[in-house]
């Protein structure tokens, strides 16, 4: 594959023969670890189940043998992770994958009557959604009631039943269900250990259920990507779940930590992942395809020791067209700086809480310079190729809300959810500002906790600045940043390179 360096190559060919971890934003981390992946499935075919062994040997023989065929399990810490790695296996040939989803997702789809649904949701419609058709086709629910599986029939005559009973209104039987529910039993343990299922997909938390325990007892390998994201607890579920011979760890330490809401937990380290433990034994992916070499720069000095570099493949790409940053073509990075009023959100709503912020000359600084790269630059850019990002919810609600319309494909998220993403051209809000004439000049730690918030957050920066591929745009308020170590530091980069400007860029 053209997009693995040579490092990646031997990160492949390492890994194959014993357990390693990968990091580096850019690095093509997922990509490395699908071809890790099918070379364990490819492996694996050289090793033997028990249905192999009755052929060859006696029945006796065979006592204490594994029920299943050699297997490796791929987790992550959410859907969208595992989905993305699902669509990347289907890409390759001659490989049979099953995707495992948790219970809530696949009854959604196929309820089981009579049974009591929670009083309140929580997660949205969104998170419960299959992401496309195709992984849905190799999704173990819906492979358990296609065409191949020998209990598909019964299955289908119990589901027309019960829409039957629920239209005409009648009363479902608790045996009914009882059955149904062993037929799915049965189904599921036919697609886990004898429908040829060499890769099982699926979030940390869902490989440890029942039937993925009982079923797959000759899991031979255990990869867990996003693995920086994942507490450790719930890195070991599929470790210790999965009985694995060999464990790989894939991810990114210097970027988005486990999430913990309680204070004391997060003193006692679990916001620590397994990975960030285990960081100092990882085998590096050094070449980055993402970012042009004058946005990978700073990332590359401040998080990574300067070991980040730049694909040729990406140095060689043809000129930027985009004129309007400070330095030119040559360098496609601007810090606006912009003193904005900072506000609290006044009101909870779906969009955002309580402690949520805005800054609306922020706002509009974000929306202008969007509509300025898809206006002036309109043969080159599209709207699809930029997005806004925000360390605050509110924040994005305000800049969705002036975008409706002609531009709402101009993507706005938060700077958490656009891990793994990329896009051409990324405007970045930073929301937090003070009065200059307020800013303590030796301001304590409680004093910078509660003026930069999210931004003292040196994980959640990493990922803000390296998701760009060909411009980055940041607009804040120097004088409050260049209170914090690492933003004074890109401060004082993108002064000396000239790529400090005003609110009054870009003119038109």
């Amino acid at each position: 594959n053209d997009s693995l360096s040579v490092t990646t190559h031997l990160q492949v060919q390492v890994t194959y023969k014993r357990p390693k971890k990968s990091f580096f934003s850019g690095t093509g981390k997922t990509v490395t670890g699908v071809h890790i992946a099918y070379w364990f499935a490819e492996q694996n075919k050289t090793k033997k189940s028990l249905k192999l062994l009755k052929k060859e040997t006696s029945e006796t023989e065979c006592d204490g043998a594994h029920k299943s065929p050699p297997q490796v399990i791929y987790c992550g810490p959410s859907n969208k992770s595992v989905d993305v790695v699902t669509e990347l296996l289907l890409k390759m040939p001659d490989l049979k994958v099953l995707r495992v989803y948790s219970d809530q997702i696949e009854q959604k789809e196929f309820p089981i009557p009579n049974k009591l649904k929670p009083a309140r949701t929580t997660r949205s419609d969104d998170e419960l959604k299959i992401s496309s058709d195709q992984i849905r086709s190799v999704s173990l629910h819906h492979v358990i009631r296609g065409p191949e599986c020998p209990h598909s029939e019964e299955l289908r005559k119990y589901e027309e039943g019960f829409a039957q009973c629920k239209a005409m209104k009648e009363t479902i039987g608790q045996k009914e269900v009882a059955d149904y529910r062993k037929v799915i039993g049965l189904a599921e343990k036919w697609a886990l250990q004898e429908s040829g299922v060499q890769i099982i997909l699926c979030t940390c938390a869902a490989s440890g259920s029942p039937r993925i325990v009982s079923s797959c007892d000759n899991i031979q390998q255990c990869i867990v990507d996003e693995c920086g994201m994942c507490m450790e607890p719930e890195s070991l579920v599929p470790i210790t779940c999965s009985g694995a011979k060999q464990v790989v760890l894939i991810g990114d330490h210097k970027q988005l930590q486990p999430v913990i809401q309680d204070h004391v937990a997060k003193t006692l380290g679990l916001s620590v992942s397994m990975f960030e433990r285990h960081s100092k034994r990882a085998t590096m992916l050094e070449l980055q395809y993402r970012m042009h070499d004058g946005i990978c720069e700073f990332p590359s000095r401040q998080f990574y020791d300067g070991k980040l570099r730049t694909a040729d493949v990406v140095k060689s790409r043809a000129p930027s067209p985009i004129s309007f940053w400070p330095a030119q073509r040559k360098l496609p990075i601007v810090f606006c700086h912009v003193e904005g009023q900072e506000e609290s959100a006044a009101i909870a709503t779906s969009e955002s809480n309580e402690e949520s912020k805005r800054n609306m000359k922020e706002v509009h600084k974000a929306v202008q310079i969007a509509k300025h790269l898809v206006n002036r630059y309109v043969a080159h850019v599209q709207k699809s190729d930029v997005v806004i990002l925000s360390p605050y919810r509110e924040q994005r609600s305000k800049i969705t809300e002036l975008l409706k319309g002609a531009y709402e494909d101009i993507k706005v998220t938060t700077i958490t959810k656009s891990q793994g993403s990329e896009w051409d051209y990324v405007i970045i809000s930073l929301v937090r500002s003070v009065n200059r004439d307020e800013i303590d000049p030796e301001p304590s730690l409680s004093w910078l906790r509660e003026h930069l918030g999210f931004l003292t957050d040196e994980h959640q920066m990493n990922v803000g600045l390296t998701r760009a591929r060909r411009g980055l745009c940041i607009i804040g308020n120097r004088y409050l940043l260049e209170l914090d170590p690492a933003w004074k530091s890109l401060i004082e980069h993108y002064e000396k390179n000239g790529c400090l400007v005003n609110e009054d860029w870009p003119r038109s």
